[in-house]
């Protein structure tokens, strides 16, 4: 290899070998060690990171290619090809008249460019792009729906650790009133003024309380890998999320509702471009009824001596299909069944979209009305247990009422959480129905 050869490659290579010695950047982190997420940085968090967010990317890609080969069509083909051939006769018999292999080794030479052109073809092409495109717009559609599944995961989980999150502090809190009982219980009975029952019966009060506790703390933790499942993210660091748990009524009218999610669901756009692809699909078989016109024009070298031997050639010709075993018939059949069984999903998709919206938004009003009423049997058992502690300090009463009033403020506190919670859920579950972005 010459030196100027060297210096060539060194050229080539030298840009690419600064760009292997710069150190890549590292990532900056989706998530800071302590940070408060809000909704909103979750969502921002899994769009970002969920790979079937990707996957479906990649799918609208591929149409996209697609798409751009149909229209290959517009423009001509050209093809060139080359060759050579060396003849090397080694025994050859000169009586034979009809012999192919010549007398004498020579070379034979050939080279040849050959353009194409669909001229017209009734339709065609222009039907086979509009298909392509069809199928782009689909998968676009597909791509929308599933980012707005994915925004629902994703309140779901983030509303489900707050609920958790919540319920194991009550828990706790039940935990610390037993505890507290439990230590006056025992001076009580170290003063001779209750029994030994009651020291019993408030440790074993404390033991299911703390049992309750271990079955909150371990919902929270299979919240969080929930939440952190629907963001993408595998291993995480430590992070609180932000409580927005609280009521905010939100206003929808049920026929709006239905209305809207006519207008605005991705899914049913997507079955609507299939639809629309299948008849031009019908409409593109049956153009195989009439003919296409094409030109062509080549220009070749071929000889074994130089100067080559040099020509060109040209003309237009046109292909009709007469004939082929009643496939075109049946290509027609193919795409009518297939958009006819389209056409049933589509109908049968809005019944589904229908329900879904009517439950969520029954379920919104049920929510509604149970977090008034939560609310309230709350206030009410927290009175009752101020009301039976403060007997029971004044010897009024029994162990067994101090059970039911603490178990019972717990419960309709976490009665009043999960009201909270049915409700940010119905209004995420109404807002996915209607196909409303974020």
């Amino acid at each position: 290899m010459s030196p100027r050869h060297i210096r060539i490659i060194l050229l080539l290579i030298a840009p690419l070998l600064l760009f292997i010695s710069i150190p890549a950047q590292a990532e900056a982190p989706d998530i800071r060690e302590g940070e408060t997420l809000a909704l909103s940085r979750c969502i921002e968090i899994a769009l970002a990171r969920h790979p079937d967010l990707a996957a479906y990317g990649y799918e609208v890609e591929a149409r996209e290619a697609l798409a751009a080969q149909a229209r290959k069509e517009y423009f001509p083909k050209l093809d060139v090809t080359g060759g050579y051939t060396r003849y090397n006769p080694n025994d050859r018999n000169a009586a034979d008249a009809y012999s192919l292999i010549p007398l004498d080794s020579y070379s034979y030479y050939t080279a040849s460019a050959t353009l194409t052109q669909n001229i017209y073809d009734f339709g065609k092409r222009e039907t086979a792009i509009r298909i392509k495109d069809l199928s782009r717009d689909a998968s676009l559609h597909d791509l929308e729906d599933r980012r707005l599944t994915l925004i629902h995961s994703v309140r779901e989980a983030f509303y489900d650790l707050l609920r958790t999150s919540r319920s194991r502090e009550v828990q706790m809190e039940k935990v610390g009133r037993f505890e507290s009982h439990l230590h006056q219980a025992k001076t009580f009975f170290e003063a001779g003024t209750k029994s030994r029952y009651d020291v019993t019966k408030a440790e074993v009060d404390l033991s299911n309380a703390r049992l309750d506790l271990t079955t909150a703390e371990n919902d929270e933790l299979l919240a969080r890998v929930s939440l952190n499942q629907v963001m993408g993210l595998s291993s995480p660091p430590a992070y609180r999320i932000e409580d927005n748990l609280a009521f905010q009524h939100y206003d929808v009218v049920l026929a709006d509702a239905l209305a809207r999610a006519t207008e605005a669901r991705s899914d049913l756009k997507s079955l609507a471009a299939q639809i629309e692809a299948e008849e031009r699909g019908i409409d593109l078989a049956r153009k195989e009824y009439f003919p296409s016109l094409s030109g062509k024009a080549a220009y070749a070298y071929d000889g074994s001596e130089t100067p080559l031997s040099r020509g060109w050639n040209a003309g237009v010709s046109v292909s009709v299909n007469f004939f082929e075993g009643m496939v075109t018939q049946n290509r027609i059949r193919e795409a009518r069944a297939k958009r006819n069984k389209l056409q049933a999903q589509l109908d049968a998709k809005r019944l589904d979209v229908r329900t879904e919206i009517q439950k969520s938004y029954l379920n919104l009003q049920k929510a509604e009305k149970t977090i008034a009423d939560a609310a309230l049997a709350t206030r009410q058992a927290e009175e009752n247990l101020e009301i039976v502690m403060l007997k029971y300090s004044a010897g009024l009463s029994t162990p067994v009422e101090v059970t039911d009033a603490t178990v019972g403020y717990s419960d309709a506190k976490l009665k009043h959480i999960q009201a909270l919670y049915d409700y940010r859920k119905a209004q995420s579950a109404i807002e996915k129905a209607m196909g409303k972005k974020q």
